[in-house]
């Protein structure tokens, strides 16, 4: 079994440690802030630029916060946004329970209830979370995982350290 803990970084967010690897989830710098420049400004903003439906596809599920961040930019900006995760290895629920990132951007209500239905709800099975956005978690490996040709409009990858991930 893999070992993690939770870990603040810089900004106050949180983030997962994977313990006897030394490796995190996201950026010690800024967890939310680091999702929020790489994967919503540089890459959903600039799609939905240019469409108003937008194709996720995410490689590792992992903590839910890039899945959050694009359900929020959905809602914010009207945008529809079909959502694929794919997780090998998924985040035990009370480990998703400890993470901060609705407090520290200061959800409260049903955009708050957002993020622990992401983790909550089931694998391998479409869900309407809102109007905008349809999502959906598979527990599989990438090697695994047919993806259809053509489909996705953006591809969130967080390349973890190569020698734990070839």
């Amino acid at each position: 079994m893999i070992k993690r803990k939770i870990k603040i970084t810089e900004d106050g967010s949180t983030t997962i440690e994977l313990i006897e690897f030394n490796e995190h989830f996201h950026s010690i710098h800024g967890a939310i802030q680091e999702s929020e420049h790489i994967y919503i400004q540089n890459g959903l903003r600039q799609v939905a630029k240019l469409q108003s439906s937008v194709k996720i596809f995410e490689m590792g599920f992992g903590s839910g916060l890039n899945a959050f961040l694009s359900l929020l930019f959905s809602i914010k900006n009207n945008i529809n946004i079909d959502y694929l995760g794919i997780e090998a290895f998924p985040l035990e629920m009370e480990l998703a329970k400890k993470l901060n990132y609705p407090e520290k951007l200061e959800l409260f209500g049903t955009e708050y209830e957002y993020f622990n239905l992401l983790h909550s709800c089931s694998w391998n099975k479409m869900m309407d979370i809102n109007a905008n956005f349809s999502f959906e978690k598979q527990k599989i490996k990438l090697e695994d995982k047919i993806l259809p040709i053509d489909y996705f409009d953006l591809v969130y990858f967080d390349a973890f350290n190569p020698e734990l991930q070839p």
